[in-house]
C-alpha cells in the first residue's frame, strides 16, 4: 500500500518473486486490511480516491485451460478462488462508495 495524499491508493504483492497464490494471498489481505481498518475508523481516508489492486501476471494455462474445456488443476482453482475472492471484495466495496480498480 501507499500514500494516502494521493487520489489513488495502490496495493499490489509485497514479494512479487513469490507463486501467484503467495501474491493474490497478499493483495487480498492488505486489501481487507485497509478497507475493514478504513471504513471502521475514518471512511473519509478513502472517499474520492480510486483504490488500484494490481493483480499478478497470470500463468498462461490458467487462462488457456478455462477458455478449452473449463477444467483446472487444483493449484489452478485455487488461483481462480483467489482471483474471484479479490473480485468480490472490490463489488462489495463499491456499497461502501469505494472505487476499486483491478490492474
Amino acid at each position: 500500500m501507499n500514500d494516502y495524499n494521493s487520489d489513488k491508493i495502490l496495493i499490489e504483492a509485497l514479494n512479487n518473486s513469490g507463486s501467484e497464490k503467495d501474491q493474490l494471498n497478499c493483495i487480498g489481505r492488505q486489501l481487507t486490511k485497509l478497507l475493514y481498518n478504513t471504513l471502521q475508523s475514518n471512511p473519509e481516508e478513502v472517499k474520492g480516491k480510486i483504490i488500484e489492486v494490481k493483480l499478478p501476471p497470470l500463468n498462461q494455462s490458467l487462462e488457456n485451460e478455462s477458455s478449452k474445456n473449463g477444467k483446472f488443476n487444483k493449484y489452478d482453482n485455487e488461483v481462480q478462488s483467489l482471483i474471484n475472492n479479490i473480485k468480490s471484495i472490490a463489488f462489495h466495496a463499491t456499497k461502501h462508495n469505494v472505487t476499486i480498480q483491478l490492474i
